[in-house]
């Protein structure tokens, strides 16, 4: 009987302790299998201001494409679009990057912008897919809506 309560003590004890040193230590249970996440980018945290290379490197680790928007304070409808850009459901699918054409001469010139606003929808390579100027928000998010279309469809051959 008292060898039976001897035993049923050390597995008590080493249950304690095993309990103690999960607690108090990060590593799992299973070392050597990692957890797979993959996080999303969310609505609020798609949109960058002046951050090109950002927004390259993120469209590259969330596999994304890029919408950029050329723009400048002083222009009303760049204004307006800054201004409309939460509310635009389209975008939570995209990185978007707002470019100052007044700071960024050298994109401008690369993506070949002539008016304002200009949004070039890019992937992380830099290739162009799509291209709208000037912004009204009907017509803006059916650009949105059939570029995606586009975009989605274009490994599909539809030669007979």
């Amino acid at each position: 009987m008292q060898k039976m309560n001897n035993y049923w003590l050390y597995i008590g004890l080493f249950l304690v302790a095993y309990a103690c040193y999960q607690k108090y230590t990060d590593s799992p249970i299973v070392p050597n299998i990692p957890a797979i996440t993959i996080p999303t980018p969310s609505l609020t945290k798609n949109i960058y201001y002046d951050e090109y290379d950002k927004c390259k490197d993120l469209a590259k680790r969330y596999n994304r494409k890029i919408v950029l928007v050329f723009g400048a304070d002083w222009c009303p409808y760049c204004r307006d679009l800054k201004k409309d850009v939460n509310n635009i459901a389209e975008l939570s699918s995209y990185i978007v990057c707002f470019i100052d054409t007044d700071k960024n001469k050298t994109l401008v010139d690369q993506y070949r912008v002539r008016g304002l606003p200009t949004s070039v929808i890019i992937d992380y390579e830099e290739k162009e897919l799509s291209r709208k100027s000037g912004y009204k928000k009907d017509s803006y998010n059916e650009w949105l809506k059939n570029s995606k279309q586009d975009t989605f469809m274009s490994w599909i051959d539809l030669k007979e």
